[in-house]
């Protein structure tokens, strides 16, 4: 996310169409793809990860990509919203969406959401000193919401690593 969105509090998002309709339809879905922050993601991992060990009580190659798997439907669910708000969720639950959605939709929806994540991601090795010094001044006004709106692990460590270093008032 840029300094700019971060300040204005906006969320990154992007709406699409849904894959594979004809060009004949008359009405298309559209449908918004939202930024997930660190913390969401997290937490989509943590329940896809308590969902698998539910049905499969041990790890081995051969079930591995049922997990990843899992992580992607449910991180897709919990980004992908309705065009309009950007607030509800385009299906009721994680199952009702797994039953709606096929690999190629996934496929292409994943991408769609790689390429948002690239362009609004604060990226450290493309990060001017001067944009880095503006961030920790943002962090330092209001460190749960710049934080929070901070999706890249890398990103988050420098941070914490150059408040963790600053000299003690």
């Amino acid at each position: 996310m840029k300094l700019e969105d971060l300040r204005a509090g906006t969320k990154a998002h992007i709406i699409v169409e849904w894959p594979g309709q004809s060009d004949e339809q008359d009405e298309k879905l559209s449908v918004a793809i939202c930024l997930m922050s660190h913390a969401q993601t997290l937490q989509t991992h943590a329940v896809a990860e308590k969902w698998f060990n539910s049905k499969f009580p041990e790890m081995n190659p051969t079930n591995l990509e049922t997990l990843q798997s899992e992580r992607s439907v449910r991180m897709l669910w919990a980004c992908l919203r309705d065009a309009e708000t950007q607030k509800n969720h385009i299906a009721n639950s994680v199952d009702a969406f797994r039953d709606m959605v096929s690999i190629t939709e996934m496929d292409y929806l994943i991408k769609i959401y790689n390429e948002l994540d690239d362009k609004h991601n604060p990226n450290i090795s493309e990060m001017e000193q001067t944009e880095f010094n503006e961030l920790i001044e943002q962090v330092k006004k209001n460190a749960s919401k710049t934080v929070s709106d901070i999706y890249d692990l890398h990103t988050l460590k420098k941070l914490i690593v150059t408040l963790a270093n600053l000299p003690k008032k």
